[in-house]
């Protein structure tokens, strides 16, 4: 019996029992860079900026993997550099609405960003099956 593996068959099955191991750590790095060169700088220019406090404390929060899912995030609120610490009134501001919502004009930008690497990050996790 002669075998051959005219279309890299072998690679892909090995690659497809893989994939969501390497496909989610791809898409977490991924999305933390979004979150951290889309979200957080859109979310910084627009947050009111009275004492400095509620600005100085918004961060992201690295990606994790649980189970199927990958859960990232922005968090404000909590210690800050500012003379208000700990910021206890980040929901507040947000929950008013208006221009204090600082959170609602970030989505749609960096939605378009999250399509853009989910989907790159198929590719790249399909290129190492090769």
């Amino acid at each position: 019996m002669i075998e051959f593996d005219v279309i890299g068959l072998q690679q892909w099955i090995a690659g497809a029992a893989t994939f969501d191991n390497v496909y989610e750590k791809t898409a977490a790095k991924a999305l933390d860079a979004v979150m951290n060169e889309v979200m957080l700088p859109h979310t910084q220019r627009i947050v009111h900026v009275i004492t400095g406090s509620l600005k100085a404390s918004g961060k992201t929060v690295p990606a994790q993997i649980i189970g199927d899912t990958i859960v990232v995030g922005l968090r404000y609120g909590g210690f800050s550099q500012g003379v208000n610490n700990p910021v206890d009134y980040a929901s507040d501001e947000f929950a008013r609405g208006g221009s204090h919502d600082f959170l609602t004009p970030a989505i749609p930008e960096t939605m378009d960003r999250i399509e853009d690497v989910l989907g790159g990050s198929f590719v790249t996790t399909v290129s190492l099956w090769n």
